[in-house]
C-alpha cells in the first residue's frame, strides 16, 4: 500500500465515523425537540356563549399535559371538551350553520375542526370513545369558571406530529338561561341529551408556543398560563409531573456537531487532494 492509499484510508477511518455520530446525535436532538414541544391556544366565543379561555399542551415523551382556563361558561354544569384533529384545522364561522337555526352544532362544525381524537376527561379513558362521557368532564364553578389540568398517554391513533393541527373545543351552553341544560331541541350527537349539553361554546386552534420556538421560559417545567389560577380541588385532578419543560434544547448542540463533522470531512478531503497534487508534481 503506497502513502496516498494509506492517507486516504486514514481519512475515511477518522472522518466518516465522526460524520455518522454527528448525524445520529442530530436526529436524536430533533426527536427530543419534537417530544418537548409546547402549544398554546386561545379559545374564542362560539354561538354567542360568552365563553373564552386559554391553555397549553406540552408533550413529554409519549405523554401529553393539557391545561385549560376558561370563563363565561354555563355555571355549575359539566362541559365536554376535546382535541379535534382533521377538517381544515380551523374554528367554524356562522356560515357552517347549514340548517339555518342560528346555532352551529357539533356536526356542522366538524368540517372545520375535524373529528374528536382526544377527550379531555378528568379521569379514565381519553380516546374518542369518551366523547360524551358527561360524568367525567369537568364542571364550571358557580361563576362559570373552569380550570383543567391533566397528564395522560396519547390515545391510539394520535401522534405527536398530529397535535400541531389540533383544535380545542369546549361544549355546553345554557341557551334559554334556565340555569341548566334543557329545552326541546335534541343533541345532534345523542338524542337523549338536550342540544344545550353538546353545542360548542368556544374554540381555538393550537399554535406552537414562543417557548417551543426558542424563547426563554419563565420556569423549568412550567405550563401555567399567565394570570391563571391553580387547578381547584373541584376537578379532582392531581397536579401533573410535567418533566423538565425542555422544548428545543439540544438543537444548537447537534447543529454544532454536524458542522464539525462537515468541517472534518472538508479538511480531510483537502489534505488528500493536496497530497495527490504534490505526488503528481513530484
Amino acid at each position: 500500500m503506497n502513502r496516498g492509499q494509506t492517507l486516504r484510508r486514514l481519512y475515511a477511518t477518522v472522518t466518516l465515523p465522526l460524520v455518522a455520530i454527528a448525524l445520529g446525535l442530530g436526529v436524536a436532538g430533533w426527536a427530543h425537540a419534537q417530544q418537548g414541544t409546547s402549544y398554546t391556544v386561545q379559545l374564542a366565543v362560539l354561538n354567542g356563549s360568552g365563553a373564552t379561555g386559554s391553555g397549553t399542551a406540552t408533550i413529554n415523551g409519549s405523554n401529553l399535559t393539557v391545561e385549560l382556563h376558561s370563563t363565561g361558561l354555563t355555571p355549575s354544569q359539566p362541559h365536554a371538551q376535546h382535541l379535534h384533529i382533521g377538517g381544515t384545522h380551523t374554528c367554524p364561522t356562522i356560515a357552517a350553520d347549514t340548517d339555518g337555526d342560528g346555532i352551529i352544532n357539533t356536526t356542522e362544525g366538524a368540517p372545520s375542526y375535524g373529528p374528536v381524537m382526544v377527550s379531555l376527561t378528568t379521569s379514565g379513558d381519553v380516546s374518542d370513545k369518551s366523547v360524551l362521557a358527561v360524568d367525567r368532564f369537568p364542571s364550571a364553578d358557580a361563576s362559570g369558571k373552569l380550570d383543567y389540568t391533566r397528564t395522560f398517554a396519547l390515545p391510539a391513533g394520535v401522534t405527536v406530529d398530529s397535535l400541531k393541527d389540533a383544535v380545542v373545543v369546549q361544549h355546553g351552553i345554557d341557551l334559554d338561561k334556565s340555569g341548566k341544560y334543557d329545552g326541546t331541541a335534541k343533541s345532534d350527537l345523542d338524542p337523549t341529551l338536550p342540544q344545550e349539553a353538546t353545542v360548542p361554546a368556544d374554540c381555538g386552534k393550537q399554535t406552537v408556543s414562543a417557548a417551543a420556538a426558542g424563547s426563554p421560559t419563565t420556569a423549568a417545567g412550567s405550563t401555567q398560563v399567565a394570570g391563571s389560577t391553580p387547578t381547584t380541588a373541584r376537578t379532582g385532578v392531581a397536579a401533573p409531573n410535567t418533566g423538565d419543560g425542555t422544548t428545543a434544547t439540544g438543537s444548537s448542540s447537534w447543529l454544532t456537531l454536524v458542522l464539525l463533522g462537515g468541517l472534518a470531512l472538508a479538511i480531510g478531503g483537502a489534505a488528500v487532494g493536496a497530497y495527490g497534487i504534490t505526488r503528481n508534481r513530484a
